[in-house]
């Protein structure tokens, strides 16, 4: 049986709404509540998880796509001041689209649970809280209290997957190319 009850508390059709129905509403909506809740959490263990298999083989991943990212540019640089073999730069060049695809990926899935997790709380709070009982406003507001701190996948145990990390990966190359290209030209 699923009731639509308005603010005012009367159905749609302005028959008044028993007693009964409303307590039935409200224990519905606890229910549903009670059952997000659980997926929240199951959701924090899982991710708890991943952060635990991921920080370290994610972190080396991650810096030695940093410090290829550097080499293949610096390769393809030496190459382009000598005029060898196209070849081989063109070789060297198109594999650079790969380290940066898939540090890129790791960054992106990071963002993605962040997001996620940042929207949790706004949509919690958006919902028909006003129309729940003590008990529902009670574990809503445990629920939006915990989704305060948005979820994150830490690597290295410093590092956030996210879009400023994949920045950050991006800069340390460059400033790694930057200091091999300066004591090369210094030869």
């Amino acid at each position: 049986m699923e009731i639509h009850c308005p603010a005012d508390g009367h159905l749609v059709n302005d028959s008044p709404v028993t007693s009964f129905e409303r307590r039935l509403f409200h224990q519905q909506m606890y229910c549903d509540l009670a059952k997000d809740i659980r997926h929240h959490q199951l959701i924090i263990m899982c991710v708890k998880e991943l952060e635990a298999i991921m920080n370290l083989p994610i972190f080396v991943l991650l810096f030695l796509h940093m410090v290829n990212i550097c080499a293949q540019i610096f390769v393809t640089s030496l190459l382009l001041q000598k005029d060898n073999d196209s070849t081989t730069m063109f070789k060297v060049l198109f594999t650079l689209p790969i380290y940066l695809y898939e540090t890129g990926l790791y960054c992106v899935f990071g963002q993605i649970i962040i997001d996620q997790s940042d929207r949790l709380s706004v949509s919690a709070y958006s919902g028909a809280w006003l129309q729940g009982d003590v008990r529902f406003r009670r574990a809503l507001l445990l629920l939006t209290s915990h989704a305060t701190q948005p979820l994150t996948l830490t690597v290295g145990k410093t590092y956030t997957l996210s879009r400023h990390t994949f920045l950050q990966i991006l800069n340390g190359s460059y400033s790694l190319f930057n200091m091999l290209y300066q004591v090369q030209g210094n030869k």
